[in-house]
């Protein structure tokens, strides 16, 4: 998932980039949201990114493709050993961000646009044994993701800002649920992820400022919180089984994050800049979800660490 807010900013910009995130402990999930046993994974997020301005500088396309060491896509869940992954790497999805500057002061800037994810990693496929030679099959391909999005940004005073963003990601597809009987599969239904709002403040100072143009040329400590909460209230999956009709609720993928981020930004002369942060979870909650054991649904990891680097190719 790209969310907006990651290493943006509400003006846009002419820059290249690189991040990274790494996610200590997370706690394994579905292709579909839900949570599933399993032994915590250490999950590392490389994202780069090209954004470039065009009519004067109020609109921005901006391109990040992610690339991921994380679980296998192919997951299969057992009931005794819950979900059995190996690691490897790959692509995500690419992103293509829209960007158009609605407003601006002297010390206020309004911006709103629309990112779309394109599906250029592996299929995901969801493997649940039910019995002997028998299980059922989620199949996730061919994801498009639609995230529109607003964004501010205020300087309380010549050194002080805040900046934030709120958006809404939403599927724009659902996805065959497949009912196996040795080598051969029926479709018995459907799937689909949850949609997500999803809310991100920062609050920054610039502690140094150096007027050169060369070596450090400004030091901004920030404190920021994100929260993601799912919105859905149809099913997540539904599906008619040889036996018996399921229908997973929403509250299998249900989640809702509140993460705090102590961060620090530093201007590397006029044309580049390099940010590190470090996020804690502040909610835990419970799935109680009869069929996959009960684990935090509002807690996905024990503590992140990023960085960023940019270079400002404009004038």
């Amino acid at each position: 998932m790209t969310k907006v807010s990651e290493n943006n900013s509400v003006i846009p910009q002419d820059r290249i980039g690189i991040s990274y995130n790494l996610l200590n402990d997370v706690e394994l999930r579905s292709g579909f949201g839900g949570f599933v046993p399993g032994d915590d994974q250490e999950i590392s997020e490389f994202k780069f990114r090209y954004e470039k301005t065009f009519f004067d500088g109020n609109f921005s396309v901006d391109l990040i493709m992610p690339f991921n060491i994380t679980n296998e896509r192919d997951q299969s869940f057992n009931s005794l050993n819950g979900l059995m992954l190996d690691r490897e790497s790959e692509l995500g999805d690419l992103a293509i961000n829209l960007k158009a500057l609605l407003h601006r002061t002297d010390r206020f800037a309004l911006s709103a646009g629309l990112m779309l994810e394109i599906p250029t990693s592996d299929p995901q496929q969801i493997l649940i044994p039910i019995g002997p030679g028998i299980g059922l099959q989620f199949a996730n391909e061919d994801s498009y993701f639609l995230t529109p999005w607003i964004g501010g940004l205020y300087d309380l005073n010549d050194k002080t800002f805040v900046q934030s963003f709120m958006s809404y990601r939403m599927e724009t597809n659902r996805h065959d649920v497949n009912f196996l009987i040795g080598p051969a599969a029926f479709q018995i239904g459907d799937a689909q992820d949850p949609n997500y709002f999803m809310w991100s403040t920062q609050i920054g100072h610039r502690m140094y400022e150096n007027r050169s143009r060369r070596g450090i040329t400004a030091i901004i400590p920030s404190l920021e919180l994100h929260y993601t909460s799912s919105t859905d209230t149809d099913p997540t999956a539904s599906f008619q089984t040889p036996i018996i009709p399921i229908a997973i609720p929403p509250s299998i993928g249900s989640v809702d994050y509140l993460t705090l981020t102590l961060a620090t930004n530093i201007e590397l002369g006029r044309k580049a800049s390099l940010g590190m942060g470090f996020g804690l979870p502040l909610r835990e909650g419970n799935s109680t979800f009869p069929l996959l054991s009960s684990g935090p649904t509002d807690k996905n990891f024990d503590w992140s660490f990023n960085m960023n680097f940019n270079y400002y190719f404009g004038s």
